[in-house]
């Protein structure tokens, strides 16, 4: 505060991003209570008012998405499952890519759970949603869940091998609504030029 003090031009404070966020369950998130009580007692020791710019970015962000998927296929390697779904990591930021885990859940209630890995729809060797997972014996049509994909999920999504893109639905106040259609395979061919 020191350093603050001498500064009379000083308009705005940019405290930027990098917040992150807890994608374990039991990871730490960062304390904004604690941040904010702390800063607002530093920032009131100036005696006036200074504009306070922060870029929470994917803290705010990352829980509030999630990716739905058909189980398409299911094999097991003595006791280890090994489910295709319809979904592929372009589809989220990739965590072979940028790193992270994303923890995957399903309906199924049943106590015993096996290690399983979560495999993409393409011919990708990286396409993994979720290797390890604790998921129980799952069937052809059940549905997982991708959670905390919200950040640079559909903002990073792409046509990678040529698939199409989900829909979007959007949960708000008890309802929802589909705020962007499923593609078809027609969105990736339009543009071509056959001659």
């Amino acid at each position: 505060m020191a350093t603050a003090k001498l500064l009379p031009d000083w308009e705005y404070l940019d405290f930027g991003g990098g917040f992150g966020y807890p994608y374990h369950r039991d990871g730490a998130a960062f304390d904004w209570e604690m941040f904010g009580q702390e800063l607002t007692q530093q920032l009131a020791q100036l005696g006036r008012e200074i504009q306070l710019v922060i870029e929470p970015g994917r803290a705010a962000i990352a829980g509030c998405g999630s990716l739905f998927a058909k189980v398409i296929s299911v094999k097991w390697q003595e006791s280890k499952q090994i489910l295709g779904v319809d979904t592929t990591v372009a589809n989220i930021s990739v965590p072979a890519v940028h790193g992270g885990y994303r923890e995957i859940v399903c309906w199924q209630e049943t106590g015993e759970t096996y290690r399983t890995d979560v495999c993409g729809n393409t011919t990708y060797s990286r396409d993994y949603l979720g290797k390890n997972c604790q998921l129980p014996a799952l069937q052809i049509g059940d549905l997982i869940a991708i959670l905390d994909v919200g950040a640079y999920g559909y903002a990073m999504s792409s046509h990678f091998l040529h698939r199409p893109l989900p829909a979007e639905v959007l949960l708000e106040n008890g309802s929802h609504r589909l705020i962007r259609q499923r593609e078809d395979y027609n969105v990736l061919v339009d543009n071509q030029i056959f001659t």
